[in-house]
């Protein structure tokens, strides 16, 4: 069985050095291969398919060293993505200064750009309104991508 946690507290110092954050790592086997799925960006966002190369380069030669897989397997470094959900303080940093969409734990909804990040709360603005909302009382939270 593969250690996730364990994967990330390793990988975690060399993706940091090079000045991006790991958001997140997922193992899956689909059609006879097993795949270590590492997402990254910037603190900001905004990673680039190089930087993913680069770093895909760098972490596959690090695992191989510390020997952690007893199977071959596929390492798939990328960004969050687009849908990825805003869950962490992390997760909100990535999107500052973009529209977001909120499902409070009320189940009221609301879409707003996101000003600011703070240590237990974001402040939103809703059209001319600035509102605070303390994480907690957020159910879901997503960017809204507009094209």
């Amino acid at each position: 069985m593969i250690d996730l946690d364990t994967i990330k507290k390793e990988i975690t110092p060399l993706v940091e050095e090079r000045g991006f954050l790991v958001f997140g790592i997922k193992f899956s086997h689909y059609k006879d291969k097993d795949y270590l799925q590492i997402f990254v960006d910037k603190p900001e966002g905004g990673i680039s398919l190089e930087e993913c190369a680069v770093l895909n380069q760098e972490i596959s030669e690090y695992l191989d060293k510390l020997d952690i897989f007893s199977q071959s397997y596929v390492l798939e470094v990328s960004s969050p993505g687009m849908d990825w959900p805003l869950k962490t303080f992390q997760d909100f940093r990535r999107v500052k200064n973009r529209k977001i969409r909120l499902i409070l734990n009320t189940g009221k909804t609301l879409e707003a750009k996101l000003i600011e990040v703070g240590e237990k709360d974001i402040k939103i603005m809703v059209k001319e309104h600035t509102l605070t909302i303390n994480i907690d009382e957020i159910k879901e939270a997503k960017e809204i991508i507009e094209l």
